[in-house]
């Protein structure tokens, strides 16, 4: 589809990032000879780091894409009641709440990559996908403690990962059993911005005869965030917290397995359960609405956010010299999902008063159930390391609305018209995949990573009553699509590598955009095409015990967004558009991201940097005629930091410290469909991190985070919220606090 005003991208881009890299390549050899000048008769020690993003273990200098880690160790010495502050911390990844984004309710922070929303970014716990297959957002249902790894994957991934990865993949794993017969750990967590308080325990171990196994429990429970001095709400009244920004979470998990020769088997149980207060609008004084004065109020609550998963994996190892590897997994989820909304308002009584007054009272329900499984085989011939695998979903999922929504020229009629109505359906969604990637050493340092995936996905709309869902149509949507990737690898060194990755994405239509529509406002479409994406990276990493360097420049293309057609008339300001979902967006992003390390021995400190730079480019959500670069994607972000570490003889301990400034330069939102600018002015928030861990195997650890230490008062550009105690939809940062962290493990 032609989208009037895009405009391709030149190759010129390519080629002179590829050049860049090249000229870094080549300036990078006296780099490397230094440091083995160093000590001729030691050699250099690179510290490898394992991931899994190529969906098997593999060096982080070997894969083609950009690849960020975050280990348990480190997750220990940030204390954080909630996973997205921990992720903040990885370059070009934001959190969002925003209503604009489809993002869940408060505790529930869906992730954005690269500039895209939180629908396009796929996040994954243990390999499954935790998708809402209603909204389409994938969202993050884990506590810190319970996580061994988080591997983040920028870029498109969907030839190995399947649909929504068009933004890239957060890919968290969690614990599992421990290396002796039984141990457990202990820990809590406090947070003085919003009183909250985390508590969980683990009991964990493994026997000799193979048997592993793992039980554990988190609780946490966080009131309304308390936000810095001179804090206004949206009528300019001095706030103190952030209303409706409270939520609940109780995670339970157990797991068991048995290990033998090269075989394992694996059965984990995990129950997820959120509360959140999610919205309060509260307009209790008489304020100026254009036709005259109303008050009123809207208020939103999420009694049952749940999430239940069981999940068999089954992986044999080293079968022959040509059959490497044989993954099987098998899983069942049930999301369930309770939603109220109570509102009203009142204008002043007045003759041929244009508003009416009405009151909106409905509890709507969302149950998902999920069966999905996986077998995954790898291969070794020759200098050739293939990897194929089958890939399924099947989705039912079960709508539900009821209550009533009255609307009369005074409230004197209002409380007579108001009648009860309900409302279901039912959706019936497939998806099947065959998936294979080849990794090819062709030479002593090259490396070229090539991959399909062929997707086979339909839905249909199976049941549906009431006068809600009754004039919607049922038609059945099939699509059928085939997305590739390429990559390149060179390892100029043992510590410098090169390498480049031509993706594709894509993203199937959701069950509000195919069916049943948004509320009252928008329209579904059940002739919706998938949301398609290419992108270009090039990039390099140079690794060595003291200087650590990671640097990506990516360029990264979309079309057939859907968005509603909102189309306002540019003289009357009159929205003309039906309201119908359309595949009418397009995107275009160029951007780089820098992080950077180098630790002094002697002296235990590391100085760091992580900079991101970003430009895009996108359709307005009400005039998709109109494109923007004002998208509220900051064009800078970053972190600069030091960290200390010294080992202490006191209980064989060691001591840590971080001090960092996290800061964004100033942004503008043309493109979320509020209507008019929003301007971010940029912001600096300064944090301290000091811990203590000790014992001969880590028994314990403390820690102490003292966060926006002068007070900071900005609003994260892409961290919008349905809820600040006024109109306004964005979460305000935290006030001054601190973050206590105690843990015992044994």
């Amino acid at each position: 589809m032609k989208t009037a005003g895009y405009k391709w991208p030149k190759m010129s881009f390519y080629l002179i990032s590829c050049f860049v890299l090249l000229v870094w390549a080549i300036l990078a050899g006296p780099i490397v000879a230094q440091e083995d000048e160093l000590d001729e008769d030691q050699p250099i020690r690179v510290r490898r780091i394992d991931v899994t993003a190529n969906r098997t273990v593999r060096d982080i200098s070997e894969l083609s894409q950009t690849v960020n880690v975050i280990t348990a160790e480190e997750i220990a010495r940030m204390p954080a009641t909630s996973i997205t502050d921990i992720l903040t911390r990885v370059p070009g990844l934001d959190v969002s709440m925003d209503i604009n984004d489809n993002s869940p309710e408060v505790g529930m922070s869906g992730i954005s990559l690269r500039g895209e929303t939180t629908g396009r970014t796929l996040i994954l716990v243990n390999g499954v996908k935790t998708v809402d297959r209603e909204k389409g957002n994938s969202n993050v249902y884990i506590t810190p403690d319970q996580i061994e790894r988080i591997e983040v994957i920028k870029g498109p991934a969907s030839v190995l990962y399947g649909a929504e990865a068009i933004g890239g993949v957060v890919n968290i794993i969690t614990k599992r059993g421990g290396d002796k017969p039984i141990g457990f750990s202990l820990g809590t967590i406090f947070d003085t911005s919003t009183d909250g308080i985390d508590g969980n325990a683990a009991v964990f171990g493994r026997l000799a005869n193979g048997f592993n196994y793992r039980l554990s429990g988190d609780a946490t429970n966080v009131h309304d965030r308390k936000v810095p001095k001179g804090t206004v709400d949206a009528n300019g009244a001095p706030l103190k917290r952030a209303f409706g920004s409270s939520y609940q979470k109780r995670y339970f998990s157990g797991q068991i397995g048995y290990d033998w020769d090269d075989y394992s088997l694996t059965l984990q149980a995990d129950h997820f359960e959120t509360v959140s207060h999610t919205t309060v609008s509260l307009n209790d004084t008489l304020v100026s609405s254009g036709n005259g004065y109303t008050a009123g109020k809207t208020e939103s609550y999420a009694p049952k956010n749940d999430r239940d998963t069981i999940l068999t994996t089954f992986v044999a190892d080293n079968l022959s010299s040509y059959f490497r590897k044989l993954t099987a997994t098998l899983s069942y989820q049930l999301v369930d999902v309770k939603r109220q909304t109570f509102g009203w308002q009142i204008p002043t009584v007045q003759p041929n008063n244009a508003q009416d007054a009405y009151e909106v009272d409905t509890n709507s329900t969302s149950k998902q159930y999920q069966l999905a499984g996986s077998v995954q085989t790898e291969w070794l011939l020759g200098k050739h390391y293939l990897i194929l695998g089958f890939e399924f979903y099947r989705d039912e999922v079960k709508l539900g609305q009821n209550g009533k929504q009255t609307t009369a020229s005074n409230p004197q009629q209002m409380a007579l018209l108001g009648t009860y109505t309900r409302s279901t359906a039912n959706v019936e969604m497939q998806e099947y995949s065959l998936f294979a990637q080849d990794e090819w050493s062709f030479a002593q340092d090259w490396r070229l990573v090539m991959g399909l995936r062929q997707t086979w996905n339909s839905g249909e709309m199976t049941d549906k009553s009431g006068p809600y869902y009754l004039g919607l149509l049922a038609n059945e949507r099939k699509y059928s699509d085939l997305v590739g990737s390429l990559g390149l690898v060179y390892a100029v060194s043992e510590n410098l590598a090169l390498r480049t990755q031509w993706s594709q994405g894509v993203r199937y239509p959701t069950v509000q955009q195919l069916y049943t529509g948004r509320g009252t406002n928008s329209v579904p479409n059940p002739d919706l095409m998938p949301e398609r994406s290419i992108s270009y990276e090039v990039g390099a990493r140079y690794s060595s015990p003291s200087l650590n360097l990671d640097l990506s420049v990516y360029h990264t293309r979309a079309r057939n967004f859907i968005e509603e057609d909102r189309t306002v008339d540019p003289v009357t300001n009159v929205r003309i558009g039906s309201g119908q979902f359309e595949n009418i967006g397009w995107a275009r992003t160029i951007g780089a991201e820098l992080t950077a390390s180098y630790t002094f021995q002697d002296l235990g400190l590391t100085p760091y940097a992580d900079v991101v730079w970003m430009h895009r480019k996108q359709t307005k959500t009400r005039d998709f005629l109109f494109a923007t670069s004002k998208t509220r994607n900051p064009p800078f972000v970053g972190r600069l930091g030091l960290r200390y570490e010294r080992d202490l003889s006191f209980l064989s301990s060691s001591f840590y410290g971080d001090v960092f400034m996290n800061w964004a330069a100033p942004t503008t939102d043309e493109a979320s469909g509020r209507g008019g600018n929003t301007y971010y002015p940029g912001w600096q928030c300064l944090n301290l991190n000091l811990g203590l861990m000790g014992g001969e195997e880590r028994h314990f650890n403390v820690s102490l985070s003292l966060n926006n230490i002068f007070d900071a008062k900005y609003n994260p550009a892409r961290s919008g919220n349905r809820s600040n105690g006024g109109r306004s939809s964005n979460l305000s940062a935290a006030a001054r606090h601190a973050v206590i962290g105690l843990t015992y493990q044994y």
